[in-house]
């Protein structure tokens, strides 16, 4: 009875920075990991990791969260938006609203949802217990209002 997990993002879902080349793309990051412990407690348990290394959020929203829906997961990991945050930028306004945008469509799917805004700021998790009244839940991680400034 395993569901699938399907992983978006950037490099660092990807795994960029943790090289093995036991694994096609010559990689094993995180996401990896997450899913051989999903696998362990449930054979059946399927995979894909759709990240792509230098992503920035608009990339991973546009080309990434429509294929993974399209696959039907029971579970979805977001992590995107570490390489928009590394530019210097005037306004994260547009940023947040597009993350936020990104979050609500993958609340509303019927996945269950974690989520995380790359930072190497502090964050605030955010848990929504029952999104869209799918009883699914979402966990996500962003910056705190204090630790986003504008230049």
């Amino acid at each position: 009875m395993g569901g699938l997990f399907v992983a978006i993002g950037d490099s660092f879902t990807e795994g960029v920075g943790d090289w093995d080349t036991r694994h096609p793309n010559g990689v094993r990051g995180w996401a990896d990991r997450v899913a051989k412990q999903l696998s362990k407690a449930d054979p059946d348990t399927r995979y894909a990791n759709l990240a792509i290394r230098s992503r920035r959020l608009a990339g991973v929203v546009e080309g990434q969260i429509e294929p993974a829906l399209a696959m039907d997961p029971d579970l979805v990991s977001f992590y995107a938006g570490g390489n928009d945050l590394l530019e210097v930028r005037k306004d994260l306004g547009p940023v947040l609203a597009t993350y936020t945008r990104a979050v609500e469509r993958l609340a509303t799917s019927g996945a269950r949802c974690c989520s995380s805004l790359g930072s190497t700021s502090r964050c605030t998790p955010s848990w929504n217990p029952s999104s869209a009244g799918t009883g699914r839940s979402t966990i996500t991680c962003a910056p705190s209002p204090a630790d986003i400034r504008s230049p």
